[in-house]
């Protein structure tokens, strides 16, 4: 059922309403928009019968739902549901693809893969790491190597995307310097120099942007807890303690208890977690009083590749 309140209904009419509602053994979801406010009502609506709700302070209308999924029905929830998967949206004004195969099994096939469906269209590559069978002997997927392999699959279409990027730039430029041909020599030269100077750095931005976003998006919290309990699995005896492990304020407060638990109690009384506010994702490892640290945050991976990766973008760019 939903109850539509007026437009001048006040913060007690509804309160007044959900109390009744409440007494009835009956649950309330309230939603506010712009101009009016709308109370969901969850639960055996029987029990209203003869209750004359229309008459309660600041209502509006009462109107029941057939529908058995009131809480996804148009009436309770008039807006799209948009979910954000790594910056394609999913469930806005655009149909989005996703395709890839039932089960990962070999490096190159999934690579492979990965280039046709992002040439078909598609803009979201799926594929089983993980196969669950009910025999023991049936093949149950390739775990975390098949995660592995769909990692490098998104490396390459990160290079793929910014090449086609930088391909579609240029030719945008190509055409529009045939455009000047009428000018002057010197003047369309000049031009020409000017767009390429100002195309360039807009591809290394493009670049970088796509890049940092990629690397944030591989530092999930498994990625992590699984990075710091290898980190301390491998220090000699006794090297654990005076650990210091430094991540941002949301990381440390999501993850600091969940790492603490998954290690013996003596070693995990010798490592502090602090709150670094020069980190966005990733983490700092060191170990006090000592020469030893580990920069694992995500500005430096993204130093670490951009240095490797800038002279294959500065050598497609500048392709006459």
């Amino acid at each position: 059922m939903i109850i539509v309140l007026k437009p001048e209904a006040t913060e007690q009419d509804i309160e007044h309403l959900v109390d009744r509602l409440r007494s009835l053994g009956l649950k309330s979801q309230i939603t506010k928009g712009e101009e009016r406010t709308i109370v969901g009502v969850i639960g055996d609506e029987r029990v209203l019968q003869g209750q004359p709700l229309t008459v309660f302070p600041g209502v509006e209308s009462v109107t029941p739902i057939l529908a058995p999924w009131k809480l996804v029905s148009r009436e309770f929830q008039p807006h799209d549901s948009v979910i954000d998967v790594a910056g394609v949206q999913i469930g806005g004004p655009k149909i989005t693809v996703m395709a890839g195969p039932c089960a990962v099994e070999k490096l190159e096939i999934t690579v492979g893969i990965a280039r046709e469906v992002a040439r078909a269209g598609a803009t979201i590559l799926r594929g089983g790491a993980y196969k669950p069978r009910s025999s023991p002997y049936s093949f149950q997927g390739l775990g975390q190597e098949g995660l592995g392999f769909l990692a490098e699959a998104r490396k390459q279409a990160i290079i793929q995307e910014a090449k086609a990027k930088a391909e579609s730039i240029i030719k945008q430029a190509q055409e529009q310097a045939d455009k000047l041909k009428d000018n002057s020599h010197k003047a369309v030269n000049q031009a020409v120099r000017d767009v390429t100077l100002s195309l360039k750095q807009e591809i290394k931005d493009l670049f970088d942007a796509i890049l940092k976003r990629e690397i944030q998006h591989t530092l999930s919290d498994a990625f992590i807890k699984d990075f710091i309990l290898k980190i301390v699995e491998g220090l000699p005896k006794g090297k654990e303690a005076g650990l210091e492990i430094s991540l941002s304020q949301q990381d440390k407060k999501r993850l600091e208890n969940t790492i603490l638990s998954g290690l013996k109690k003596e070693i995990a009384s010798g490592i502090t977690f602090k709150v670094s506010p020069n980190i966005d994702k990733g983490l700092y490892i060191g170990i006090k009083n000592e020469n030893f640290h580990y920069d694992f945050t995500d500005q430096a991976i993204l130093g670490i590749l951009k240095e490797y990766l800038r002279p294959f973008i500065v050598k497609i760019i500048d392709q006459k």
